[in-house]
């Protein structure tokens, strides 16, 4: 006769210790000990918590790995700078999920600021962007006779 092991109360249970919020911010990173002359990458954050961010881009980076990383943040005022770790990653059909963790934890008043921006720059990562490619087309004109 088999014994049923108990089941450990964790198990399938949110273990987190900080609420994540979900958000969507664009990133710059790059990564510690490159030269400054180097291009930054861009990834999105999807969720945000006082202890770190979820990151969404396109290649991988490996657990350990430390970033130097701008959330860029409506308006430019609140663009925050950190220091972060990679603590995992993942293959998604999006891209790699990369968990990262602040290197100090982000203070209550930033993480509010990220959170909930003035009302009239609430925009979504992907209409900012949009904005300033039609704001690139536009001065790419010819004026009007």
């Amino acid at each position: 006769m088999k014994k049923e092991l108990p089941t450990p109360m964790h198990v399938g249970a949110e273990r987190r210790q900080w609420i994540r919020h979900p958000r969507d911010l664009t990133a710059s990173c790059r990564k510690i000990g490159t030269l400054a002359d180097v291009a930054p990458w861009w990834g999105t954050v999807v969720d945000l918590c006082a202890r770190g961010f979820r990151l969404l881009r396109s290649r991988l980076i490996q657990p350990g790995i430390f970033l130097s990383v701008e959330l860029q943040a409506q308006p430019p005022e609140l663009t925050y700078r950190t220091l972060v770790q990679v603590i995992r990653s993942n293959k998604t059909e999006a891209g790699w999920e990369l968990a990262c963790a602040f290197v100090s934890s982000l203070a209550e008043s930033k993480l509010r600021q990220l959170l909930f921006p003035p009302l009239r720059s609430r925009q979504t990562g992907a209409s900012r962007r949009s904005q300033l490619d039609k704001s690139a087309i536009s001065s790419s004109r010819p004026p009007a006779d």
